[in-house]
This record gives C-alpha cells, sequence and structure tokens, in this order.
C-alpha cells in the first residue's frame, strides 16, 4: 500500500506518510479513506509526509483534477489545512499542482521540504511539536 494515515485526535492531527509507488487510483483509495476515518472531526490539520515516495510517474494531471474534487469534499464543513512534506522537487511541483485545485475549499494547503517548517506552519510549536514529532517516529513506515 502506497499510503498510511494516524490520527491524534488530541491536537487535530493527522499523519499520512506516502510511499513506494502511487498512481492516480491508490490516491483515490488514499482520500476515500481518509475521508471515512475522519468522520466526526471539525479540525483536521494534516502533515502528509512524501519523503520516502520512490515513484508518482503514474499521477496524471487528469487525475490530479479528478482527485481535488474529492479533496474539497473532504475539507467541506471542516477547516482544513494540509502540509505536503517533500524531498524531490518533481514531487514539490506536483504537491504545488494539487495545492491550487484544493485551495478555494480548503483553508490552505503547503507545499515544504522541512517536517519542522510544516508543524509551524500548521500551528504546532514547542511541546505540542515535539509530542507530535514524537508521534511520528512511532508511525513511521
Amino acid at each position: 500500500m502506497a499510503f498510511s494515515r494516524h490520527f491524534y485526535q488530541d491536537y487535530n492531527f493527522a499523519f499520512t506518510q506516502c510511499h513506494g509507488v502511487i498512481d492516480d487510483n491508490s490516491l483515490r483509495i488514499h482520500i476515500l479513506g481518509f475521508n471515512n476515518e475522519a468522520k466526526g472531526m471539525t479540525i483536521i490539520r494534516e502533515l502528509a509526509d512524501a519523503r520516502k515516495l520512490d515513484n508518482a510517474g503514474q499521477v496524471t494531471v487528469q487525475g490530479l483534477v479528478q482527485l481535488s474534487e474529492l479533496g474539497n469534499q473532504r475539507a467541506a464543513g471542516r477547516d482544513g489545512y494540509l502540509a505536503i512534506v517533500v524531498a524531490d522537487p518533481l514531487i514539490y511541483e506536483m504537491g504545488q499542482l494539487y495545492a491550487n485545485l484544493v485551495r478555494d475549499l480548503k483553508k490552505d494547503t503547503r507545499v515544504f521540504f522541512d517536517v519542522k517548517e510544516a508543524l509551524a506552519w500548521l500551528g504546532y510549536d514547542g511541546h505540542e511539536a515535539d509530542t507530535l514529532l514524537a508521534f511520528m517516529r512511532k508511525h513511521r513506515v
């Protein structure tokens, strides 16, 4: 599986990892699964760690457009922030494209190269950031 996700509900936090090879279909399955698991959460600050992504060559622009519609549905009725952390400039560009497509309904989506910067942008600092870093280390694939 190309995605894993864990929720730290006390902090309204979702940690998603993207790893291996992804395509339009695996992204669709992830978004639908996320929507189902996050039911009842009205505020979600998500960090999507894509630094272990090996290949996203099968993700298409058409697929990103369709998936952004699912992402917008996911954000409807919620305060949602998404920080995507990447290591590869090509993945950065894909993340930027997705961010621009979902920006209308989500509060905001940004792409980062640094996890601590992403957490700070999501509004976590000090003890909260340290707690979430430990949470992410515990669940890292």
